[in-house]
């Protein structure tokens, strides 16, 4: 992930684009337009203290970013391997399994839409 490594156990690994994910705002800083997306990952040492679930669940992203137990990387480009034959899902649904390499292509969708309709972000 340009340049950047992680090495280690997680229980939850986050490829997003989104600052919410399932309701909760995890990462208030993703841009939608950088041409990146956000991995997220939490590492196993959140369940030593179980109250860490909680914090992660109910926490805003700038507290989260200062935690040990959890690692965010911004990236244009990834390669993640995992030991175990894994199924990744993917917004909901059963996807790929093992390792996986991803790689935004941006700009690479136009859209035609009604500008009367067209809200501003």
């Amino acid at each position: 992930s340009d340049g950047r490594e992680y090495q280690g156990e997680a229980i939850l690994l986050l490829v997003a684009n989104s600052k919410c994910v399932g309701g909760f705002t995890i990462n208030k800083n993703s841009n939608l337009r950088d041409g990146k997306v956000d991995i997220i990952i939490v590492k196993s040492s959140l369940l030593k203290t179980p109250i860490n679930i909680w914090r992660l669940l109910l926490g805003r992203s700038d507290y989260l970013r200062k935690r040990s137990w959890i690692e965010f990387i911004k990236t244009s480009k990834a390669k993640i391997t995992i030991d175990d034959n894994i199924t990744w899902n993917l917004d909901g649904e059963e996807s790929l399994k093992g390792s996986v390499e991803i790689e935004v292509l941006n700009d690479h969708l136009s859209f035609l839409v009604d500008r009367k309709k067209v809200k501003k972000v």
